[in-house]
């Protein structure tokens, strides 16, 4: 948790690109007191591969601003301890932080049981008919963040995101996989051993309604 503001400075971005362009606000300005007192323009240049960085660097440096004004210090440790809702809400307040984003923070951050649902995982449960074909992406995190058993939900995520970058959402591919991890297989065509325990998921995730 001592860098808050990633998942907003490098989304809708790709891991590449995130990655370098984090290290590079790192290095640039090493602490979040100075990402919030630094200039804007300052800020989106070296942010700038990103893209949208005019907006990220607002969003950022006023998420930043309240955290200065409501605590005295620019970070969000203070949830480690806090429960998963009251995550969900505190970060939730913040413009421009939506369900994915919180969700990230919660099981990669805070390793907390929580499904995200980023734009591959939701292509691949509507096409499996996980949800109904009509459902937001919001729904599906709802959805399947309740039906995903919680031991399996980072290796599911993990997998899914993986797939979908590798296979472009191919359907198809991924029956086959699902079906090479039931069989007890060790690889993934083409890929690292995927986990094993997308096993239950077959059973445990089935076509319903949404809320």
């Amino acid at each position: 948790m001592q860098y808050p503001g990633r998942r907003k400075s490098v989304s809708n971005t790709t891991d590449v690109q995130s990655h370098r362009s984090f290290a590079a606000l790192k290095q640039a300005f090493p602490t979040w007191e100075m990402v919030r007192t630094s200039p804007p323009a300052a800020i989106e240049a070296v942010i700038k591969s990103c893209g949208l960085a005019e907006t990220k660097t607002a969003r950022v440096q006023a998420i930043l601003q309240l955290l200065h004004d409501e605590r005295g210090e620019c970070s969000l440790e203070h949830l480690r301890e806090a429960s998963d809702e009251a995550v969900k809400r505190v970060l939730g307040s913040y413009k421009g932080v939506g369900a994915k984003t919180i969700s990230c923070v919660l099981m990669f951050c805070l390793k907390r049981f929580d499904f995200p649902v980023d734009t591959h995982v939701w292509k691949i449960a509507l096409a499996l008919n996980w949800v109904p074909k009509a459902a937001t992406r919001d729904q599906t995190y709802e959805h399947l963040n309740a039906k995903v058993p919680d031991e399996i939900k980072y290796a599911l995520h993990v997998l899914l995101v993986k797939h979908g970058k590798v296979y472009k959402n191919d359907v198809k591919t991924l029956r086959e996989t699902l079906r090479h991890c039931e069989a007890g297989g060790e690889e993934l065509p083409g890929e690292d051993a995927p986990p094993s325990e997308p096993t239950a998921v077959k059973q445990e995730v089935k076509p319903e309604a949404v809320d």
